[in-house]
């Protein structure tokens, strides 16, 4: 008899082990779970994070690029302008020359 009760005892706490064997298990895989979502949630919000960064900085190299081109284009419009009047000037001369010369 005695016997048969140590192996039942023996089976109790084996069922005892295999369980918190089983619940351990649980805990680990709920941790790693846990740890695999923030380490998933930390690289989304770095590679944001980065995206953010990357997009600001070539928004700047943009608007200096813009602000490179409008001064290139200006300067053009202030040369087309002093060519122009340069031009003009003689040829209102001109145009005046002849009409003296016509009304003389």
């Amino acid at each position: 008899m005695e016997i048969i009760e140590r192996i039942r005892e023996t089976e109790k706490e084996a069922d005892r082990i295999i369980e918190e064997a089983r619940q351990r298990a649980r805990e680990i895989a709920q941790r790693a779970e846990s740890d695999a979502k923030a380490l998933i949630d930390k690289t989304i919000w770095d590679s944001k994070e980065k995206s953010d960064i990357l997009f600001k900085e070539t928004e700047i190299q943009i608007n200096e690029r813009i602000k490179e081109v409008s001064l290139k284009i200006e300067k053009e419009r202030s040369l087309i302008r002093e060519k122009a009047l340069k031009n003009i000037k003689p040829a209102i001369d001109f145009v005046i020359e002849f009409m003296k010369k016509k009304w003389q």
